[in-house]
């Protein structure tokens, strides 16, 4: 969907997602070279994947979104951060995109 911070609702809404495919099979994406090139991340396929019903994927530095890493990393680091848009209520260690009017996503 893009990178956190720096991330819109439209952005968010723009993703398409692919059904996931029975676990132990293999999905590709070809896509359409006329139409947006959004990028396509690959996730090893786990039961978390498999269980979402319209993933996305953001990309966010550690900082922004209250991830800790060991002491010695001061430097940002981006994480892949698995978003299942379908989901619309908090659950613990799961992450929300929210909406916030004036504020951004």
């Amino acid at each position: 969907a893009g990178s956190y911070p720096g991330l819109t609702a439209e952005d968010v809404g723009a993703v398409t997602s692919e059904p996931a495919p029975e676990p132990g099979q293999w999905t590709y994406d070809f896509s359409d070279p006329e139409g947006p090139q959004m990028g396509t991340v690959a996730i090893e396929g786990s039961s978390v994947v498999y269980g979402c019903d319209e993933p996305i994927v953001i990309i966010a530095e550690h900082f922004s979104i209250g991830v800790e890493l060991p002491s010695e990393i001061t430097d940002p680091v981006d994480l892949v951060v698995l978003v299942d848009r379908a989901r619309t209520s908090f659950k613990e260690r799961k992450f929300l995109v929210i909406d916030v009017p004036g504020e951004g996503v």
